[in-house]
């Protein structure tokens, strides 16, 4: 995919938010690569995820062990992710094999990953391929398996 016909699908978002994106997308002349569908309901999720070539996680208020509600999701996805270092989302992404995440708060590191994924198909299909991989160790039942487990071998 060449960047330049890229288009850019946003859903979850505020209606304040949509118009602002809107509005500052009209300004820079690229309205039309653009498509903000606003909420969507939680049964629509996959489709948007799995229609997806980068996800994004981008800077949020986080405090020191929280991991992003929508984590598991995208990594079940099977699709590249671009993630901020926070809070505990850095013990699950590990930069380069599932994910490329970003340390600093500049918008042109977040770009510079997104362009590597989009010029790189090979890239981001094994990133990809490895999300969905490591996501199997977060299930429920995973995770029911894992304090199983442990909860044996502090028994005996």
């Amino acid at each position: 995919m060449r960047p330049s016909r890229s288009i850019l699908l946003l859903f979850g978002l505020k209606d304040t938010e949509k118009e602002a994106l809107e509005k500052s997308a009209a300004s820079l002349g690229v309205l039309h690569r653009f498509r903000v569908c606003g909420r969507v309901p939680r049964s629509e999720f996959p489709r948007f995820l799995l229609a997806a070539d980068i996800l994004l996680i981008p800077p949020t208020l986080t405090f020191p062990g929280s991991i992003c509600s929508k984590l598991y999701e995208y990594l079940a996805a099977g699709v590249p992710i671009v993630s901020h270092k926070a809070g505990a989302n850095d013990e699950i992404l590990h930069h380069g094999k599932n994910a490329f995440v970003i340390s600093s708060s500049d918008k042109r590191e977040y770009l510079h990953y997104i362009l590597q994924i989009l010029k790189d198909p090979r890239m981001a299909s094994a990133m990809g391929s490895a999300a969905a991989e490591d996501a199997k160790k977060y299930t429920w039942g995973a995770r029911a398996h894992m304090l199983a487990r442990l909860i044996r071998s502090a028994v005996h």
